[in-house]
Formats: C-alpha cells, structure tokens, sequence
C-alpha cells in the first residue's frame, strides 16, 4: 500500500509505502545449516516464523547424534506475544551452537523438536536435523 501527500502542486509531492501482511496461519522457515563461528553470518540457528501471534508457546530442544539434549530454549505468554505484536516475520534465536554448560559443541547433525501450542489450544509439533559447520 502507498500514501501519496501532495502540497497543492503535483510537482510537491511524497510517497509513502509500506506492505502490510495479514495471516491467519503459522508457518516456519527453519534453516538446515549453521556456523557459529564468530564471522556475524549465520552465527545462530534462528527461527523465522509468520504468524506469531496466535501461538501461545513454543518450545525448542536440540539434540545430538546420540540423542541427548544439547539444548532446549522456551518462548510464551507475555514474550512471545511481545515479539509477535510488531512484526510479520518474527526471528527467534534457539541455539549458539554450545551445550547447557556453555561448553562448544562440535561440529555434526543435530536434531530439533519444536512443539507449539495455537491460540486454539491446539498441540503441534515440526522435527528435522541441521548441521553445525565452525
């Protein structure tokens, strides 16, 4: 959508555009690669979701090859809703590629699940592996 404001002349004039997005549903773009490696490109495995607002949480856990946990973050209520209430596309940081003890982890596929809970009460839940480069 554009607004454009003109000055009595149409020779004054400015333009404003902005895209405005509404969705009634959910949707992730879960990447399958990351290298935290300091360089400032894809450092984090970061989430990218549309339709935010109708989750009420969202929990994600990252598992190695062996199955044990290697870290679980959660977003709900009042912070999910905060980081929702602006934006179309909302990006959620879930791992910096260390463990729980803040050791590095290695390079290799790992494993995530996401469950989430809808506005509706509805449990769903998305799993797929990604590899961690340095």
């Amino acid at each position: 959508m554009c607004l454009v404001a003109y000055n009595n002349l149409p020779q004054c004039a400015d333009t404003l555009c902005q895209t405005i997005v509404i969705t009634d549903e959910i949707s992730f773009v879960i990447p399958n690669v990351f290298s935290p490696n300091g360089d400032g490109n894809n450092d984090n495995f970061v989430l990218q979701l549309t339709g935010a607002a109708l989750l009420k949480s969202l929990k994600a856990e990252v598992f190695n090859r062996w199955g044990q946990l290697v870290v679980s973050v959660e977003f709900g209520g009042i912070n999910l809703g905060e980081i929702a209430s602006s934006l179309a596309m909302t990006e959620l940081v879930i791992w910096d590629g260390r463990t729980t003890t803040a050791a590095i982890a290695p390079e290799g596929t790992y494993f995530y699940v996401l469950t989430y809970t809808t506005t509706n009460d509805e449990v769903k839940s998305e799993k797929g592996s990604l590899t961690l480069f340095r």
